[in-house]
């Protein structure tokens, strides 16, 4: 401090308190523009919210109807899931057997063979139980070696829609699926007051060209429909809400199961097993031996319900085969997995970007290649009778899995650099040449940017502000990738890649939150600046009964009032207009 006049003391700020005072700035308009953009506090009705998400519902119903027409219009050819052969003719042929019977894995073939309408009646199925028990069999064109047992059961449920067991096809029940996460998105945003935020992610989402092919008649579409449903089942965790211990168990469980479900349709479905764990990892600002506790329980609950379904599963087969043997027909008792073999595509996935050793993408190299190391172990291809399948096959070998698992550490090891530039060109093209976003409003279609840099800045920007609602929704998609950066990208894998689609979403519905924030205020402000002491006309203010009342005043806010808050005030209630958002919590 120093001496000015007589007994003035002035004093000299020194850079250090000029550069704290500057980061006290930045950090309120951190904030202030954080909650700007987050906070959907400006529709305060809440039938106007309750209005906005079935609109975005009825929009979605209306985009999936066209989308289900051959004549869309997608780009088929370039959307397309290739080298991999996914749901087969071969699953519809157990559909006869779960409707009538209630058995699985079981099929007669008498009635594949039977033409017309009269086999669909349960007289019918029930005689030839009877009378033709020898036609009876479990496996058909190893269709049930492979696992993924939840993908016979979507017939079966085409069939029950249709109302007999006629070779349906399932699109109508992957869209089903798909829907129903995609509303369920917007019900849990909504409860966590960010309905804006559901409509534009599940709108974008919804909007994928590439799920639409998918969802048509195969059992592809799954990658993302279990991306939707997990976003929707960790919305809570996503926005910071309290919840008790039962309900974050159950939560975690109904989330486990439907992987599980999505998994056991399409094994690459199980990669959003590793989303939930990223949310609960920022969990709120909880002590690390709390979030230890939730990922060990959710690991706990995974393998538990994974449990559970394979043991429903083993008492179906066993079910089955007692049944099929009982009335002479050919039960299976030869090998099966409980999920789609996971090395060998590993394996045969690197042909992708090898260009020093040319792998190829074909099974028989692989076989070619793991017969003379199978044999030097000791194995011998066994034969067995019809019990054991009309054919065996390598690929479903315990065996053959642990020589494809050495083959390829063996080939990391002795070459990492050629392995880890075959994973640089996996992550490049994942985020390069992903599926195009675009909005589809069913009236207009909107196309978003392609480039990958616009969504790179739009996530800078919500980490810089501190958005971390918004982050871990970003990173709760980000396992989508997995197929293509871990096992290859030349199936067109990498378009199950939808993070660049939240994010859009995310981003759009920031903006919307930051254009209505503004907006909001700057008609509270200017009704703050009416003048109250006459109407339009400048004539004083008069009552009913003609009297003028100038007893009746508003209510004038002092210095220190103006100086304490921080927004303007909602006159309804008389509460903050925008409240902090969780982040702030």
């Amino acid at each position: 401090m120093l001496y000015g006049y007589p007994g003035e003391i002035v004093t000299v700020r020194t850079s250090d308190s000029i550069t704290k005072a500057k980061l006290r700035q930045l950090l309120k308009a951190q904030r202030i523009l954080r909650h700007a953009l987050s906070s959907e506090k400006y529709i305060s009705s809440n039938a106007l919210r309750v209005a906005l998400c079935l609109l975005a519902a009825l929009l979605m119903a209306c985009q999936h109807l066209i989308y289900s027409s051959p004549s869309a219009g997608h780009d088929a050819q370039r959307y397309r899931i290739y080298h991999a052969s996914g749901l087969r003719k071969g699953v519809y042929n157990y559909t006869y057997g779960l409707y009538y019977w209630g058995l699985f894995p079981v099929y007669s073939t008498y009635e594949l063979n039977l033409g017309g309408p009269d086999k669909y009646n349960k007289d019918f199925a029930r005689n030839l139980l009877v009378e033709r028990g020898e036609t009876l069999r479990m496996e058909y064109e190893h269709e049930i070696r492979f696992g993924e047992y939840f993908k016979f059961y979507l017939p079966y449920l085409a069939s029950l829609v249709a109302g007999r067991p006629v070779k349906q096809e399932i699109g109508t029940i992957n869209t089903f699926f798909f829907l129903f996460a995609l509303f369920l998105i917007l019900l849990e945003f909504y409860r966590c007051g960010r309905p804006v935020t559901g409509v534009f992610v599940s709108l974008l989402v919804s909007s994928s060209e590439f799920q639409a092919l998918q969802l048509r008649d195969n059992s592809f579409s799954y990658v993302i429909t279990a991306a939707a449903f997990t976003i929707a089942m960790m919305a809570p965790f996503i926005f910071g809400r309290r919840m008790n211990p039962l309900w974050i168990a159950v939560r975690l469980a109904v989330a486990s199961f439907f992987i599980i479900f999505c998994g056991n349709v399409r094994s690459t479905a199980l990669s959003m097993v590793l989303g939930p764990p990223i949310v609960l990892l920022f969990y709120r600002r909880q002590q690390l031996r709390w979030k230890a506790v939730l990922l060990l329980s959710y690991f706990a609950i995974f393998a538990a319900v994974q449990k559970g379904v394979q043991a429903y599963f083993d008492y179906k087969i066993g079910q089955a085969r007692n049944f099929v043997e009982a009335v002479g027909g050919v039960p299976y008792y030869g090998e099966s997995l409980t999920t789609h073999p996971f090395w060998h595509p590993i394996w045969c996935g690197l042909a992708d970007f090898d260009t020093k050793y040319k792998r190829e993408w074909e099974d028989g190299e692989a076989f070619s290649k793991a017969v003379p190391e199978l044999k030097k172990r000791g194995w011998e291809s066994p034969r067995g009778d019809l019990t054991h399948g009309d054919k065996y096959l390598l690929s479903t070998s315990p065996e053959y899995e642990r020589v494809m698992r050495d083959f390829v550490i063996a080939d990391i090891r002795n070459d990492p650099m050629w392995y880890l530039d075959i994973i640089a060109k996996r992550i490049k093209k994942t985020l390069t040449e992903w599926q195009e976003p675009r909005l589809d409003l069913f009236f207009c279609r909107l196309p978003l940017p392609y480039s990958f840099w616009p969504y790179l800045v739009g996530a800078i920007v919500l980490l810089v502000l501190g958005m971390w609602s918004e982050i871990k929704l970003l990173m709760l998609t980000v396992p989508t990738a997995t197929l293509a950066i871990v096992i290859t990208t030349y199936t067109n894998g990498h378009y199950y890649f939808i993070a660049h689609l939240v994010c859009a979403g995310t981003v759009l519905a920031c903006a919307a939150n930051g254009i209505a924030s503004s907006a909001a205020r700057l008609v509270l402000r200017r009704r703050e600046a009416v003048p109250f002491s006459g109407n339009d006309t400048g004539a004083p203010l008069v009552d009913r009964d003609g009297s003028s009342d100038l007893s009746i005043a508003p209510p004038v806010r002092n210095a220190a009032d103006h100086a304490s808050h921080s927004g303007p005030i909602d006159h309804a209630d008389g509460q903050e207009f925008f409240a902090k958002s969780e982040d702030e919590k």
